[in-house]
């Protein structure tokens, strides 16, 4: 598919394995007791550079600004597969609502951009992320946008 896509610094390779457990195509091997990329086939989907937890391993196609958000500090540790807080999801999943309740205040643009930024980390069929949101700030904004789409599906 491709040649070698992501950039390995041996220097902060602690050869702990973890890139090598979560490459969907193996194409990552311990050699001589450090990891060496040995694969043909690369999708760049960045599984490798997210569980390193040394930092080795970086993906150029991977825009590494997509972590970065304006109103909060997110924690970027990798979280291992079966250690998550269930409970702790059980609540947020629990505490949602759409009362469809809403306030007369515009949203924070940054606020808003954050937020589209964490709906496009959730997985997506060979990871490709192919993603559109369209991001409507104002209530006016969205009653108008409203009367469109209820036009548009009543001439159907």
């Amino acid at each position: 598919m491709t040649d070698i896509i992501i950039n390995l610094t041996r220097s902060l390779c602690g050869a702990c394995g973890l890139c090598i457990d979560v490459c969907p195509f193996k194409n990552l091997e311990l050699v001589e007791g450090e990891v060496a990329y040995t694969g043909e086939t690369c999708i760049s989907c960045g599984h490798c550079a997210a569980a390193c937890p040394n930092g080795a391993i970086q993906d150029p196609v991977i825009d590494s600004s997509e972590g970065e958000y304006e109103t909060f500090i997110a924690d970027k540790q990798w979280l291992p597969h079966g250690q998550y807080d269930t409970p702790g999801l059980v609540r947020l999943m629990a505490s949602r609502r759409s009362c469809r309740n809403f306030i007369e205040r515009t949203m924070d643009r940054a606020l808003l951009d954050d937020l589209v930024k964490i709906g496009i980390t959730a997985p997506s069929g060979t990871n490709c992320q192919l993603w559109t949101f369209t991001v409507i700030p104002t209530r006016k904004a969205v009653i108008s946008f409203a009367g469109h789409i209820a036009s548009f599906f009543s001439k159907s």
